[in-house]
C-alpha cells in the first residue's frame, strides 16, 4: 500500500459511518429488521419437521444472514477505532520524534536529504 496513513483515515472514516448510520432512523431499522427476521426464523425453525431438510437449511441461513449483519457493522465499527487509535499513536510518535522518521515509514515518504 503506497500510503498506509490514508488507509487508517478511510478505515476511521468508514467505522465512523457505521457509527452514524445505527444513529440513524434507517439504521435503527435495519438492525430492527434483522433481528426481527432472525427471530422469526429461529421460531419456524423450532417448529418444522426434522425431515425438511431445504427449509431447516433456508431458515439457518436467514438466521445466519440476520445475526450477520450486525456482526459485520460492528466489525466496521471495531476497526474503525482501532485505525483511529493506530493513527492517533503514530502521529504522536511523530510528533515526539520531530526528525519525521517515524511518520515517514507511514507514509511511504522519505526524506533522505
Amino acid at each position: 500500500m503506497k500510503n498506509p496513513l490514508r488507509f487508517l483515515l478511510a478505515q476511521t472514516a468508514m467505522g465512523m459511518e457505521a457509527e452514524e448510520f445505527l444513529k440513524s432512523d434507517l439504521g435503527r431499522y435495519m438492525v430492527g429488521r434483522a433481528k426481527q427476521e432472525g427471530e422469526k426464523a429461529a421460531l419456524e425453525l423450532s417448529r418444522v419437521s426434522p425431515w425438511r431438510r431445504r427449509r431447516i437449511q433456508q431458515l439457518q441461513n436467514e438466521i445466519k444472514w440476520a445475526s450477520s449483519f450486525n456482526e459485520w457493522l460492528a466489525s466496521l465499527i471495531n476497526s474503525g477505532r482501532g485505525a483511529a487509535a493506530t493513527y492517533d499513536q503514530i502521529v504522536a510518535e511523530a510528533q515526539e520524534n520531530p526528525d519525521g522518521d517515524r511518520l515517514a515509514e507511514h507514509t511511504g515518504e522519505r526524506n533522505d536529504d
